[in-house]
């Protein structure tokens, strides 16, 4: 009898450690199904509007993870402060992301996902096009994003910066004459005003091309995973078409 109970106990206990371990490989499995994303309203490339997300890199990215299994969840932070919550290993991605060798040590970085123009951009009623030039630029207040490599590489060269948190808040102190100039990318600046009647005086000088990444944090659980099942689910829409159609649907190349 003695016997016969301690065989059930044992029984049981072996039962419950494979109830356990069985919980914790699903709740593993279920972790490595799904991606949490932080992205900026930076159309055409991320768009929040109406509760709803869109945009090129947000199509590119979905369509990517889809292809291997993966489902994208995306959420939207001040673009600073998702930078340093992804440096600190606290939330895994960051959508539509400048890669430079400072960010190398802290991101798994994808291959480019899409290019844009950077630029000064202004208001010819505000500076006009005709008196500026790059070797006067010093003569202007500059507005750019906090957080935004290239607001610190302006920063490092000297340049006289004012920060905004996003596009939309440095476009209102352009307009109300609280910078002279803007630097950001063309094309999410033309869709942020394409509503404005301002908008037939926008000029642009392009000073680079720039590419845009999935960044994932060194530090988060699974990152490196995730790196290269994104990685996977790329060159396979790379391959199948879906990748150019979605450059097409958006006017890219």
């Amino acid at each position: 009898m003695a016997n016969s109970l301690r065989n059930l106990g044992l029984t049981l206990v072996v039962l419950a450690l494979a109830s356990v371990k069985s919980h914790a490989q699903d709740t593993f499995l279920s972790e490595l199904n799904s991606i949490d994303i932080y992205a900026v309203h930076f159309p055409p490339y991320s768009i929040f509007e109406n509760e709803t997300v869109d945009g090129q890199d947000v199509e590119t990215v979905s369509a990517a993870f889809e292809a291997v299994g993966i489902e994208v969840v995306y959420r939207t932070l001040p673009w600073n402060r998702a930078y340093n919550l992804a440096v600190q290993g606290k939330i895994p991605a960051l959508l539509s992301c400048l890669s430079n060798k400072e960010r190398e040590e802290f991101f798994w970085i994808s291959d480019p996902i899409s290019y844009a123009d950077e630029s000064f951009i202004s208001f010819s009623n505000v500076v006009p096009k005709s008196e500026f030039t790059l070797k006067n630029i010093r003569d202007y207040k500059i507005g750019v994003i906090n957080g935004y490599a290239q607001s610190e590489r302006l920063k490092e060269l000297g340049f006289m910066l004012d920060y905004s948190n996003n596009e939309m808040q440095t476009l209102m102190k352009l307009r109300d004459g609280r910078v002279d100039i803007v630097y950001n990318n063309t094309t999410a600046i033309q869709y942020l005003i394409r509503e404005w009647s301002e908008r037939q005086q926008l000029w642009a000088v392009t000073v680079e091309r720039t590419s845009y990444h999935l960044c994932l944090s060194r530090d988060y659980p699974n990152a490196e995973y995730f790196f290269h099942k994104f990685t996977e689910g790329f060159d396979l829409i790379r391959g199948n078409g879906i990748y150019a159609q979605i450059l097409g649907n958006f006017g890219a190349n």
